[in-house]
């Protein structure tokens, strides 16, 4: 499995492991770097963008309608 980058392989069975057959990989590593950021401010603006139970029973299409947290508000141009 490992190919050309078998030190690689067990990295990818990790994430083989968590994906699913229907939302396909659902994890996701951010790291935010600047000056003057507010940890607690953006923390509480990703944990609004997730998506709750009743947003996943919506599906693909449902999805398509729910209105992207991040990109409006106050703080958006």
């Amino acid at each position: 499995m490992g190919g050309r980058f078998p030190a690689a392989a067990p990295a990818r069975l990790l994430v083989l492991a968590r994906r699913h057959d229907y939302y396909g990989e659902r994890r996701n590593e951010l790291t935010v770097t600047g000056v003057g950021l507010d940890p607690p401010c953006i923390r509480s603006a990703l944990d609004a963008a997730l998506l709750t139970d009743a947003d996943l029973s919506l599906g693909r299409e449902g999805w398509a309608a729910i209105p992207a947290p991040l990109l409006s508000g106050p703080d958006v141009p």
